[in-house]
């Protein structure tokens, strides 16, 4: 947390640095995802003034709710903008399902053979590579291969404990996208939207 900082000049309170280990080993063994410690930091970098990363910066960013701590909050934030950077309707659907998939009744981690998964979700393969290679690059499953065969799991216990509310995430954001083009077009004056009959699924 300390050195990257400080090889670019800016200055991390120590209070800050205790509070994210405080944070992201909140719910976990113990145990950092660097893909989470990434996350966070870059959202405090980009935050910074005057060449310091402070604690006070960190509080501004959420506040501890819903057993959520911060930390969680950053990182629901960045996981739903990753999740609207996937443009097809069929694949947020498919994502919605996929999470799903990703854990086991008891509520853990649950790792899954790839073709397998293509038969249960009934997914044609490329449609499901699509959406793992998008949840792949920001460290959010990985991917292992074990005598030839492809396997996938969520890269971290956190992602389970939060699977409802990201799937709920992931519900909305076609719809959302739909309303937003309809009232471009009624700001412009238009009578209906290009996609009339997707709004009236919404709605």
């Amino acid at each position: 947390i300390v050195k990257p900082a400080a090889a670019r000049g800016v200055e991390v309170e120590q209070a800050l640095a205790d509070q994210l280990i405080a944070d992201l080993t909140s719910g976990d063994n113990g145990l950092i995802e660097p893909a989470q410690l990434q996350i966070v930091c870059d959202s405090l970098w980009q935050e910074q003034a005057d060449g310091r990363m402070t604690l006070a910066r960190y509080h501004a960013l959420g506040e501890p709710r819903d057993g959520l701590n911060i930390a969680g909050q950053i990182l629901n934030r960045r996981l739903q903008r990753e999740f609207g950077r996937i443009q097809s309707r069929e694949e947020l659907q498919l994502l919605e399902k996929l999470l799903l998939a990703l854990r086991t009744e008891r509520g853990t981690k649950y790792v899954r053979d790839i073709d397998g998964l293509v038969r249960e979700l009934d997914a044609p393969p490329e449609r499901l590579a699509a959406v793992l290679a998008a949840l792949e690059d920001p460290g959010l499953v990985v991917r292992l291969t074990r005598d030839d065969l492809q396997f996938v799991e969520l890269t971290h216990d956190y992602l389970v404990e939060r699977l409802d509310d990201l799937r709920a995430a992931v519900s909305v954001i076609w719809p959302r996208r739909v309303l937003h083009e309809a009232m471009k077009h009624h700001r412009r004056r238009r009578r209906f939207p290009a996609q009339k009959e997707d709004l009236q699924e919404v709605l």
